[in-house]
């Protein structure tokens, strides 16, 4: 559809103040927020709160004379409700009566409080998170200080499998603790979307709010965006989370599982046949940005053919457990389930005989005769081996006819996307 200019309206989602204008433009995601100074409208847009609709796209004339109606038919100037001051007008207008009937019903739907977005693809839109995306970096959006303890609990979307990489958490960490200022210039703003129920979502900066939290930083930069301005799309989520970390910043890059995760993620979105030569087709228009065309394919033909690995990574997200949090874990474990026991911990992918020879020495040193092998994995793979892991722990254990109590204890590897909660998978 070709236009000239557009008619916006925003609405404040705590208290339901509106403003309205109109916008020469032949491309409504140019970058144009508002032409008002007012104070009390730009604060409150840069912290979220107000929600955009693009009311119509016509000719210069016809908007600026639907700005005029229905401004001058709430008399806006002089209403506290709303945000503008003036009733708009100019030489190109023309009478009221003279307006196109859809641009008049548009208007009347907007002011009723009726939703004008077109109805919701799954696609996402690739241009409006570039835009996004430009706008961050160039400073468009406020960048605000916000008590980091409390930022670090708003729901996160995730477009990673592993939910976070403790490893890569902890390198940003170390940079915020032995040289917060130098960190302080060079850290990204954590990207809060808000939606018209006043939800909060973490759309970027996952690892940089864990890290600050664990590096135990009073605030952190947050930059606030209205989901409007994302049309309210979750593919425009993960697009843009996977757009946000695909760059030559200090970011952890997209990974294999972070590949097969998105196209899990648009197989929900598009209720497609993950075998059909469509759905094939739209993960690589839709992924090639990050992945090459290769490795995409290759990874559907592992889901296609993996039917477990495709379940358990549509329900969950990974957790990969670091040195601290299993000693840590094993403290807790030695002092409630096995109280008392000598503990050591593996990995899941070695070879167990390492347990055996661990528990045994930590059995000798501490005059014990109960032990634990606490078993982590590493990899969804490893936790899908884990029947054979087991077969191979038994064995060992009876061959080498141990007169010690020892048992094997699996660190839960899931969390449920759902619930966010920590467990392992059915």
């Amino acid at each position: 559809m070709s236009y000239e200019a557009i008619v916006y309206g925003y609405v404040n989602i705590e208290n339901g103040m509106r403003y309205v204008g109109y916008h020469k433009t032949t491309e409504e995601y140019d970058g144009y927020t508002f032409s008002s100074e007012n104070y009390v409208l730009r604060h409150a847009w840069s912290h979220g709160l107000m929600r955009k609709t693009v009311i119509y796209r016509g000719s210069v004339e016809d908007c600026m004379t639907l700005e005029h109606y229905i401004l001058s038919k709430n008399n806006a100037v002089s209403d506290a409700s709303w945000y503008n001051q003036s009733n708009g007008g100019g030489a190109k207008m023309y009478h009221f009566s003279h307006l196109p009937e859809t641009a008049i019903s548009l208007a009347n739907s907007w002011l009723a409080g009726k939703d004008l977005q077109e109805k919701k693809v799954f696609l996402a839109d690739k241009a409006l998170n570039k835009k996004i995306r430009t706008q961050i970096e160039s400073g468009y959006y406020e960048i605000h200080n916000e008590n980091t303890e409390e930022v670090y609990h708003f729901p996160k979307n995730q477009v990673r499998f592993t939910q976070i990489d403790h490893d890569h958490v902890e390198e940003i960490r170390e940079r915020m603790v032995s040289n917060p200022a130098k960190a302080r210039l060079s850290v990204m703003p954590v990207i809060v979307v808000i939606d018209k129920n006043k939800n909060k979502l973490i759309v970027d900066g996952n690892h940089t709010i864990t890290a600050a939290y664990l590096a135990n930083w009073t605030d952190v930069p947050v930059i606030y965006i209205n989901s409007s301005e994302f049309n309210d799309s979750q593919a425009n989520y993960n697009d843009f989370g996977l757009r946000m970390n695909h760059n030559d910043r200090v970011k952890k890059t997209n990974s294999k599982e972070d590949c097969k995760k998105s196209i899990l993620d648009l197989l929900d979105l598009s209720k497609e046949n993950i075998k059909g030569h469509r759905f094939k087709t739209l993960c690589i228009d839709s992924l090639e940005e990050y992945w090459t065309e290769k490795k995409i394919v290759s990874n559907l033909a592992v889901l296609i053919k993996a039917a477990d690995e495709r379940e358990i990574m549509t329900k969950y997200n990974f957790k990969k457990w670091n040195k601290d949090q299993i000693s840590k874990e094993i403290k807790r474990l030695t002092r409630g389930e096995y109280f008392g026991y000598s503990a050591v911990s593996i990995n899941a992918g070695a070879s167990f005989n390492a347990g055996i020879g661990g528990i045994l020495h930590a059995l000798y040193n501490d005059k014990n005769s109960d032990g634990v092998i606490v078993v982590h994995f590493n990899s969804v793979q490893e936790y899908l081996k884990r029947s054979s892991h087991t077969k191979e722990c038994e064995e060992t254990l009876k061959h080498a006819n141990i007169p010690h109590n020892i048992v094997v204890h699996y660190l839960p590897c899931f969390i449920d996307t759902r619930t966010n909660e920590l467990k392992s998978a059915a």
